[in-house]
């Protein structure tokens, strides 16, 4: 029963956040993630895109490959969104190569009733 303990806590152990900031100086080995985050767009001055990127809750940055997804993806600037990506690191910085992606839907919270109307 003990070496079932054990099991589970070093299985745990790895089920690291990716969207959480990485150990410093540990390079990134590519893996499939899911992250969540914003989106940024840089342009030149003659409106081409330069460079995407993908901004995490934890500030941490990815670079976006400048590829056909990678694009499609830059059309949501400014939004949030879940990104299905390939993580790797050039010259220590991260970068991710878009899979997939959807918008992620902002939930309302809704309106407080005043107080004395509340049956």
């Amino acid at each position: 029963m003990p070496g079932v303990v054990v099991a589970l806590l070093a299985a745990t152990a790895f089920a690291a956040d990716a969207n959480a900031p990485p150990e410093p100086n540990k390079p990134l080995t590519p893996r499939t993630v899911k992250l969540k985050g914003t989106i940024t767009v840089t342009k030149d001055p003659n409106n081409i895109v330069t460079a995407i990127k993908l901004t995490t809750a934890y500030k941490v940055v990815y670079h976006v490959t400048l590829d056909k997804k990678g694009e499609e993806l830059g059309s949501l600037n400014g939004k949030e969104v879940e990104v299905q990506c390939v993580v790797t690191d050039k010259a220590g910085q991260k970068w991710i190569k878009v899979q997939g992606f959807q918008l992620v839907e902002k939930k309302e919270t809704p309106m407080a009733k005043p107080k004395g109307t509340q049956k």
